[in-house]
């Protein structure tokens, strides 16, 4: 009879376990069904969101050709403007600044040099050293600077050049003006023996914040030879070493200063488009075809 009693006694016990799970595992299951029911709420969620989005996606797309070339062209500018307040964020205190010492600046103008003495059909011969040795990737952005034919139109409100609806066309390379308008070009050679100007692009710092520099030979009014420097050429930016060819280029060719912050032959390069202006293109016509020391931009 003892035994009967312990083996009951037992039972209850298993059932108790028993019961304990088998109301565990209902609370298991209800909490499951409740997280696929949240599940299936956030994925109809995510369904709507992504219609509502290929809605406006579609609403896009719709729209005219021009509207989309506004798009674009915005889009493009936004993203050159943070590209420069980038680079001007992390280069401080070594922002692209060049030197030259030859005019005193005032007012909108851009400052002619010494010229060439070129006949046309020819070609500026160009020599790169580099004892910076510097990646490929930043000899040829040297190279875009000088050769580049490729333009871009860009409204004259966004620069605050002129009242809305009016375009500038600014030109990533020299060569281009070169070409139409003076019937020159570059070309570039293997020995600095062969060449009229030479880009140096060396490791040392300038003491003087300089980033670029350029130094001319003349003769009679004429200029002989040119020598580009630009400093610190292992440690900046592909952008900056493009940018501050351009300028210098500029330089060799006979161009002197401007007196506008937002043109690239500023004597410091904090403009947002750090391109050839039509400004620049018309004064380096000055220089060769009109003999002049300083041009006045239209805009």
């Amino acid at each position: 009879m003892r035994e009967i009693k312990q083996e009951n006694l037992l039972f209850d016990e298993i059932n108790k376990i028993l019961e304990s799970d088998k109301r565990s595992l209902e609370f298991s299951v209800i909490d499951l069904d409740n997280k696929i029911k949240e599940s299936k709420h956030h994925l109809n969620e995510t369904e709507q969101q992504n219609k509502i989005l290929n809605g406006i996606i579609e609403q896009k797309l719709s729209k005219n050709h021009h509207i989309r070339h506004t798009i674009i062209v915005s889009v493009f500018v936004v993203l050159l403007v943070s590209t420069f307040v980038i680079l001007d964020r992390y280069e401080k205190p070594n922002e692209p600044k060049t030197g030259y010492f030859t005019y005193d600046l005032k007012g909108d103008q851009v400052y002619g040099a010494q010229k060439w003495n070129k006949p046309e059909g020819s070609s500026f011969r160009v020599y790169i050293q580099n004892p910076a040795g510097v990646s490929d990737e930043k000899i040829q952005q040297v190279k875009d600077a000088i050769s580049s034919m490729e333009t871009i139109q860009i409204d004259d409100t966004i620069t605050h050049k002129a009242p809305s609806g009016e375009k500038s066309t600014f030109y990533f390379g020299w060569e281009r003006i070169l070409e139409d308008d003076l019937h020159l070009s570059t070309t570039f050679v293997n020995s600095m023996h062969d060449a009229d100007i030479i880009i140096s692009l060396i490791r040392t710092k300038n003491m003087d914040g300089y980033s670029g520099w350029t130094e001319s030979t003349t003769k009679d009014g004429e200029v002989l030879q040119s020598n580009i420097t630009i400093f610190n050429a292992h440690e900046i930016s592909e952008q900056a070493i493009n940018t501050i060819t351009r300028h210098e280029f500029g330089h060799a060719l006979g161009l002197g200063h401007s007196t506008d912050p937002a043109d690239l032959m500023y004597p410091t390069i904090t403009t947002a488009m750090p391109y050839i202006s039509e400004c620049d293109r018309a004064a380096l016509v000055s220089i060769y075809k009109l003999d002049s020391d300083v041009h006045t931009c239209e805009k």
